[in-house]
């Protein structure tokens, strides 16, 4: 059952061009840079490669975890230690606004005032959200996990271990992974990739991590999500965000690099027409 409902409603009108790529390889490689500027190369590269890795990693790390009781440990603690887990509350809307926000923010003051760096920022952190959030959206439709739910009067312990694999046996609200930790790890990894030369940004990086991985497990009695959930989704969307955020790194600080490798994927974005749209256009 899901608790919250959403109505989304994209149509993708899609057009197949031979003109269009000389229309993009003549493009200022800054200037066209935008939020959806090689989504589906940067989607692509998140799942495979070495990333491929990491995105194993939150498999195996979630397996161990259940494996040696740790998901049912970690839910018990803050289950009886609740008055811990009230210190971790603002992680729910951290979690769930400071990336799109801060994305937002970036993107429309760059557009603005015509500063080509804090778009490029807000588009990649808005990028990486909108990944995120679809991997994180078709894990849960597909894992089903149950929440950490003590009103079910269910043994803790075997629930910490069920997943309902299908379609939608769980809902997209609860479930494997957390949303909340893939939505600020997008933030954090981005951050880093896009800015590699700052320590200080790893350094508040890893402890908003810190904060948002225990938090989500702590928050309500450690009701809100089982510890790998955590885990998983920290090690899954690190992979999507460092993607993004190289990739915008290097079409705004090395834009002469990017420019002998015009796109040949390209989305774009008509919230103006008479129903959202996301057009995309590949050139041959």
């Amino acid at each position: 059952m899901l608790k919250r409902r959403s109505f989304f409603m994209v149509i993708f009108l899609i057009s197949v061009s031979p003109a269009l790529g000389g229309v993009m390889s003549g493009t200022d490689p800054v200037k066209s840079v935008g939020i959806f500027s090689n989504f589906g190369e940067n989607a692509g590269k998140s799942f495979t490669g070495n990333r491929a890795w990491l995105q194993a990693a939150g498999v195996a790390a979630t397996a161990l975890l259940i494996a040696t009781d740790t998901d049912y440990r970690v839910h018990n603690y803050f289950r009886n230690h609740r008055a811990a887990g009230r210190k971790f509350h603002s992680v729910v809307v951290t979690g769930s606004l400071l990336t799109p926000l801060t994305g937002a923010v970036c993107y429309l003051s760059g557009a603005a005032g015509s500063d080509s760096e804090l778009e490029g920022l807000g588009s990649a952190l808005l990028q990486a959200q909108v990944i995120s959030s679809l991997h994180v959206l078709a894990l849960k439709a597909l894992t089903g996990r149950p929440h950490p739910d003590p009103d079910t009067g269910e043994d803790m312990r075997k629930l910490s271990r069920r997943f309902r694999f299908g379609f939608l046996r769980g809902g997209l609200f609860w479930g494997w992974p957390s949303g909340h930790t893939a939505s600020t790890m997008a933030l954090v990894s981005t951050l880093t990739a896009f800015y590699p030369g700052k320590p200080w940004l790893k350094i508040g990086g890893a402890a908003l991590m810190g904060y948002t991985i225990v938090g989500v497990s702590a928050v309500g009695g450690g009701h809100m999500h089982w510890f790998s959930d955590t885990i998983a989704a920290a090690l899954m969307t690190y992979a999507i965000g460092h993607t993004v955020g190289s990739y915008y790194h290097d079409r705004i600080f090395h834009a002469g690099a990017s420019a002998a490798k015009p796109e040949r994927l390209m989305m774009s974005a008509d919230p103006m027409a008479a129903f959202p749209m996301i057009r995309l256009a590949y050139a041959f």
